[in-house]
């Protein structure tokens, strides 16, 4: 039992750390990505998107980019996925990518996102709907 915590501990400042490094570190892309008005795809759920999103984004659930729901995205402009966490939009933009999508970028959590355009005015904020 010691050992499981003393792990989980462990696990929870690296991704601590990872987190931090991979915000710093993405910062500037995903904004340079936001700059090119991307079509910001939301992969949550619909009870998900209906607690808040990012102004402007699309809600298309990961189920339904999983079970090969028809797209009609254009191919030029770039995609960003994003989702509640992270997960779930680094699935999709592969999915997406896989299906020809070569521009589909994981953008990460939303809120990240939310973020990125705060420190870059480059955009609308948050829809929150309470």
């Amino acid at each position: 039992m010691k050992y499981a915590l003393f792990f989980g501990i462990i696990a929870f400042f690296v991704f601590c750390i990872y987190r931090m490094f991979a915000t710093s570190t993405e910062d500037h892309t995903l904004a340079d990505i936001l700059a090119k008005n991307p079509l910001i795809l939301d992969v949550r759920t619909p009870e998900e998107f209906s607690k808040g999103h990012l102004e402007g984004s699309v809600n298309v659930p990961l189920a339904e980019l999983e079970t090969g729901a028809k797209l009609t995205l254009d191919h030029k402009r770039p995609i960003l996925t994003c989702c509640s966490h992270g997960v779930r939009s680094i699935r999709a933009a592969k999915l997406l990518q896989m299906k020809g999508y070569k521009n589909a970028v994981d953008g990460g959590a939303w809120t990240n996102l939310q973020i990125i355009r705060d420190k870059h005015p480059l955009a609308a904020t948050a829809v929150e709907q309470k």
